[in-house]
């Protein structure tokens, strides 16, 4: 497991003049299956995520992330 990155930035209170930021993009290199990168999101509180997942995982993680999220019953197959 490899974490980088810093609590003590606020990316998203920064102001350049131009207004509040409406996304922000981490300069976060994720070239292996199952790697997760998680920062702080635009609303107090909130997560922004990122996965790498091999095309053939993609079905599964989907799933299990729509249930876990609470988004839909899990199906009945």
């Amino acid at each position: 497991m490899i974490m980088a990155g810093s609590p003590w930035f606020p990316a998203y209170a920064v102001e350049f003049g131009l207004g509040r930021p409406a996304a922000r993009a981490e300069l976060a290199s994720m070239n292996h299956d199952g790697e997760v990168v998680l920062v702080a999101g635009r609303e107090a509180g909130s997560v922004q995520a990122s996965v790498a997942i091999a095309a053939d995982k993609m079905p599964a993680f989907r799933e299990m992330f729509v249930v876990g999220c609470g988004w839909r019953e899990p199906d009945s197959n």
